[in-house]
């Protein structure tokens, strides 16, 4: 079991966060909301596997009304308990994907769970910038989301918005430089 960084990810959140994740990203985005909560769980259960059955425990809960997301649940549990959680592939989470949010909240509250996913939550955050076309006023208002869904001034919110916010900048200053070379 990998060293806590904090204290474990704190439950109810991450059960929150998954069934919000499955809820909203089931319909529109099966195969990336999926993979994302996939990857992530199984990583979780592999530092917190009791943390992780709670999460799920939660999560059914609050899906108890929505079949679509509770089937979809109850696939990635049973997929999460893999031997080889560094093999599934997380992102990259655009702004525009269905449960974005609710995905890089996740990314951010895992991340944190254990010293050795923190390489995990620098580069989802720096994939979801990249890949979203960076420092674009809808890019930095789905990172300001994330930052709210996990509590505006928490601890996880204040490391959310210091990674982020560096990548936001520098893709931001790279637009400014084409712009200017192609004045």
């Amino acid at each position: 079991m990998g060293s806590h960084l904090t204290r474990p990810v704190g439950e109810p959140a991450l059960g929150q966060l998954l069934a919000a994740a499955l809820a909203n990203g089931s319909s529109p985005d099966p195969e990336g909301t999926s993979r994302d909560v996939l990857a992530l769980l199984c990583r979780f259960r592999a530092v917190d596997a009791a943390s992780a059955d709670e999460a799920v425990s939660r999560a059914r809960q609050k899906l108890a009304d929505n079949d679509t997301a509770l089937k979809l649940l109850g696939i990635v549990d049973q997929k999460s308990r893999t031997d080889n959680p560094g093999l599934l592939p997380f992102g990259p989470v655009r702004h525009t994907d269905a449960g974005a949010v609710e995905r890089l909240a996740m990314l951010t509250e895992v991340g944190f769970s254990s010293h050795t996913l923190l390489s995990l939550f620098s580069q989802g955050t720096a994939d979801f910038v990249r890949s979203s076309g960076g420092g674009m006023p809808p890019v930095i208002h789905c990172a300001s989301l994330v930052q709210d869904r996990l509590g505006g001034s928490t601890l996880n919110a204040l490391r959310w918005r210091d990674e982020v916010v560096p990548h936001l900048l520098q893709v931001s200053f790279e637009l400014l430089d084409l712009v200017g070379a192609g004045a």
